[in-house]
């Protein structure tokens, strides 16, 4: 991997299962950060270790009264930068609905900073899933109540933590160590929105040790 001028360390919230004893990193994008419309569904993406130096992955939607229109169009998530995004060996192993369109050759893309979402941070890992009729990849859409699981492997000393990195600064908004974007809001279905994870203002003011209620700071910031 190239190496990146200027990297140092800062903190942002990781979140952690809230089991005890787990160490999952786990994101709940609650957060609408593009000044557009706020779902009622949460995207939650959760990184469990699975082994040596391979890596599950679980993609939820929410299911909520009033949001039944709502669908995840593509999601974004950050690799530890001493690493090539391009190496990760991504495969889904299970999913709520077989007709989920999981397998058209846009769905996984990786590259170091190489995606951006609206008015945020560059990501180097981007899964797409099918957008309105008429888009690139047809198909039923990733909807309230949907699932997807995915195995993460093709890098020594790959673990849950290394998915817990913020995008590499970009536009007016984060950075963030995810975003989602989410359509179909609103009545008629005819509104998006832009999520992430909510992060202490604090996080972005170099502080590695901070404590907070049901957060735990220990990702390492991109500059």
């Amino acid at each position: 991997m190239n190496a990146r001028s200027g990297m140092g360390a800062a903190a942002a919230a990781i979140l952690l299962c809230a089991s005890a004893g787990s160490a999952d990193v786990v994101y709940d994008l609650t957060v609408e950060f593009s000044g557009a419309q706020q779902p009622a569904n949460v995207p939650t993406a959760v990184f469990s270790d699975a082994g040596a130096d391979t890596v599950s992955l679980r993609l939820s939607f929410s299911s909520v009264a009033g949001g039944e229109s709502e669908f995840v169009a593509s999601w974004y998530f950050n690799l530890d930068p001493a690493f090539d995004p391009t190496d990760l060996q991504i495969s889904p192993t299970g999913q709520s609905r077989a007709a989920i369109s999981t397998t058209h050759s846009g769905h996984i893309q990786t590259g170091e900073d190489a995606f951006q979402a609206d008015g945020d941070g560059l990501y180097d890992i981007l899964f797409s899933f099918a957008p309105p009729p008429g888009g690139p990849f047809p198909g039923p859409r990733f909807a309230p109540g949907d699932w997807i699981e995915y195995e993460i492997t093709g890098i020594s000393g790959l673990t849950e933590n290394s998915f817990a990195f913020l995008s590499a600064p970009a536009g007016g908004h984060g950075p963030f160590p995810t975003a989602a974007h989410v359509q179909g809001i609103g009545p008629g279905g005819e509104g998006s929105g832009w999520v992430t994870v909510p992060i202490p203002q604090t996080a972005y003011l170099g502080f590695a040790g901070l404590a907070l209620v049901g957060v735990v700071t220990v990702i390492k910031r991109r500059r």
